[in-house]
């Protein structure tokens, strides 16, 4: 996954914006057709990709982000990069089932660094950096327990 982070971010950042949803596309090919557990994830990937959805609109509405994007509502490489997002939720991340404190923390301190990393990198502009990434760490700590215990719900086989 963070091969795929990188690689959408940099593609985004340097004028390949059309192609930074193949390389998410691919990291979550590449997980599905790896795990055992195939349904499960798929439905993980659909659920985090809706969550995503709103998310992503309600900060490009409040005009707290701006990415590169080429011209959709969601950049479609940032509509790529949820599902790809889900393939950490029930194994790198698997640890954070049933330590929904522990998700909120994390969420509240790893996104922002992520869009901070992301904004250097050159595919987002962040305004008002303070308030934006203030406003990311808010929302993640709300959303990654949601997608932690919506991941456990959905593909019971991953259960810890």
């Amino acid at each position: 996954m963070q091969a795929g982070w990188f690689a959408c971010v940099l593609l985004a950042a340097h004028g390949g914006v059309r192609l930074a949803p193949f390389a998410a596309a691919l990291v979550l090919l590449l997980h599905v057709a790896l795990s055992r557990h195939r349904v499960g994830e798929l439905r993980v990937a659909a659920a985090t990709l809706a969550i995503g959805c709103v998310w992503e609109s309600i900060v490009i509405a409040t005009g707290w982000l701006h990415f590169v994007d080429d011209g959709a509502i969601i950049p479609w490489w940032i509509f790529a990069m949820w599902p790809m997002f889900s393939t950490t939720l029930n194994v790198s991340m698997g640890f954070l089932q049933g330590r929904p404190w522990l998700a909120a923390l994390l969420g509240a301190v790893g996104a922002p660094l992520s869009y901070a990393a992301g904004a250097r990198l050159g595919a987002v502009m962040l305004p008002d950096r303070t308030a934006a990434l203030a406003l990311e760490g808010a929302g993640w700590m709300l959303i990654l327990p949601l997608l932690i215990a919506i991941a456990r719900r959905l593909s019971p086989e991953w259960r810890r």
